[in-house]
């Protein structure tokens, strides 16, 4: 507990996004997926040597090498980090401090509650198979401490090419179907595990596969989603709150239901379950993605009955927060909550054809 109560993934997560930032524009390219991607080949081969070490040595050798790693991991932030990013820098130089009203605002928006509650979801859904699948194995299915050391290499084979990659992924296809996609990868994953028996134990590796596109694509749109929607001088705790929603919460939960769903129905209803709500949690996406979708075409209609007054354009959100004026026969822009928005800050009055 003491540990998840000062996690400071989030805080790495926002600093690399600044450093990834400057370098990106001193290159042309973003680059914090590519820092990503090297995690994840550290992390599969750590964990594949991992299981070996186990099964020749004992298990206690892979407390000492986490303390000798940890260590080493501290020492370098320590000397070689510095304390704040040339954004931060810059703020401070600008006397900038964060306005907790304007993170307030956001976290209260509709569509981050609601992506904040589906990866409270996903992440219970993740911690029925991070905190669980191991135990499936090797008690269920006979499987030794190897094998689960190459299921995590068969974690992040994939995981390679889609974080190099996901910046030009995301634009192509979208963040949302790339959540969409992460989510049919999780529910086909789930389920093949209850189709296993110990004669095909090792078909598993094929189906950790999956667990790269599914990781990959949420989290490298999740951080995405917080970055893009973090006031300013609130990048580290939005970062945060993301992954706190994502890997304490949710995984945490999903570990506790999951494991009683273990113990009182057995490991492959548990898993099916599981698949079932996430797979309904696609379902409610997909449902809302096209319906907004469809209520967007429609908004866009409304552009054939607005004139162009000159070369001023009319975006889909100027067109919604407009209003016909009975009186004069005009449409006039609406505000929103006492302030007018972006969008209708052009306060141009044109006539109704």
């Amino acid at each position: 507990m003491g540990v998840q109560a000062f996690v400071c993934d989030g805080v790495f997560d926002a600093y690399a996004l600044d450093i990834a930032e400057e370098v990106g524009k001193q290159r042309g390219k973003q680059v914090w997926t590519r820092m990503r991607m090297w995690l994840s080949v550290t992390w599969g081969l750590g964990s594949m040597a991992m299981g070996y070490i186990n099964d020749e040595f004992g298990f206690e050798w892979n407390f000492l090498l986490y303390a000798f790693f940890s260590i080493s991991s501290v020492l370098v932030v320590w000397l070689k980090v510095p304390e704040r990013s040339s954004q931060e820098r810059e703020r401070a130089e600008r006397g900038v401090s964060p306005d907790f009203g304007a993170l307030l605002g956001i976290l209260m928006t509709p569509y981050v509650l609601l992506f904040l509650v589906e990866l409270i979801m996903f992440g219970m859904g993740i911690g029925c198979v991070e905190r669980l699948l191991f135990i499936y194995l090797q008690n269920d299915l006979q499987a030794g401490a190897a094998l689960c050391g190459q299921c995590v290499m068969m974690n992040v084979i994939i995981e390679l090419p889609i974080f190099w990659y996901s910046t030009n992924i995301i634009n192509t296809i979208g963040r949302g179907w790339c959540i969409a996609l992460a989510q049919v990868c999780y529910f086909v994953r789930v389920w093949g595990y209850t189709l296993l028996t110990p004669s095909t134990v090792r078909w598993v590796l094929a189906l950790e596969i999956l667990h790269g596109v599914t990781f990959a694509f949420l989290w490298t749109s999740a951080v995405e989603f917080a970055r893009k929607n973090s006031p300013e001088g609130w990048g580290a705790t939005m970062q945060t709150l993301f992954r706190v929603a994502y890997y304490c919460f949710g995984v945490g939960v999903g570990a506790v239901l999951g494991g009683w769903a273990m113990e009182t129905y057995g490991a492959r209803w548990m898993y099916r379950m599981a698949a079932v709500v996430i797979f309904g949690v696609f379902c409610v996406r997909v449902a809302v993605m096209l319906t907004l979708r469809c209520w967007a075409c429609i908004r866009e209609s409304c552009f054939e009955d607005i004139p162009q007054q000159g070369d001023m354009k009319y975006d889909v959100l100027t067109v919604s927060m407009m209003r016909p004026d009975d009186d004069d026969g005009t449409t006039e822009e609406l505000p929103v909550g006492g302030q007018h928005s972006p969008a209708a800050g052009i306060r141009e009055v044109v006539a109704v054809q």
